[in-house]
């Protein structure tokens, strides 16, 4: 009777072993499948989905002004009073700033500024009355006692443009102002004069 109780028990446990051990099998590879999926789908979402920082999107606009008011509904912000505005590559002050934006898109439209404009964009430094930066087509307007600088160039006028994807300058007159500029220009060099001693040694050969 021992002897058959041993034996039943130990085919028992026989028979759990090799179902535990079946058990974890099936653990065991549902677990491994379940990670090629998701490296497969985190794969995928890598190349369809590249990484965006969103701040690169957008420019952080820092400043002061008397006065503050912004209208989210018709994407318009007015600054007016000692507006001072520094921006990711200048700055623009004036007694009065108007930023327009595209409500649908977000996107910066155009800024006006006008009375006492002194700004900088890039390496072009203006003063004027009134200026507008257009956002849409890279240009910049300015009107009113107009003095322009560039590096080492300087330009006045009732009225001048510049392109800032041709780098395109260009200035206006009226019936009673004209444009005044200052430009540099790169001289050419001189040809160096023959030294004497050559000069001698060809007039020698011509007489022989």
């Amino acid at each position: 009777m021992k002897q058959k109780t041993k034996y039943l028990f130990g085919k028992s446990a026989a028979i759990f072993s090799v179902i535990t051990v079946f058990l974890f099998s099936i653990i065991f590879f549902s677990s491994v499948i379940n990670a090629q999926d998701k490296t497969s789908d985190d794969t995928a979402k890598g190349k369809s989905e590249p990484d965006v920082n969103p701040e690169e999107e957008y420019e952080i606009l820092y400043g002061v002004a008397e006065n503050f008011k912004q209208d989210e509904k018709n994407g318009i912000i007015v600054l007016w009073g000692n507006v001072k505005i520094t921006r990711e590559n200048g700055y623009l002050n004036a007694d009065k700033a108007t930023i327009y934006r595209d409500v649908e898109t977000d996107d910066v439209i155009k800024t006006v500024a006008e009375g006492n404009v002194d700004m900088k964009d890039g390496d072009l430094f203006a003063t004027c009355d009134h200026a507008v930066l257009n956002e849409t087509d890279d240009t910049i307007e300015l009107t009113g006692s107009v003095v322009v600088t560039q590096r080492e160039d300087r330009v006045e006028a009732p009225y001048i443009k510049y392109n800032r994807k041709t780098g395109i300058r260009e200035g206006k007159g009226n019936d009673t102002e004209v444009v005044r500029f200052r430009v540099r220009l790169k001289k050419k060099k001189k040809a160096e004069p023959e030294s004497s001693e050559a000069t001698s040694e060809d007039k020698g050969e011509k007489k022989e």
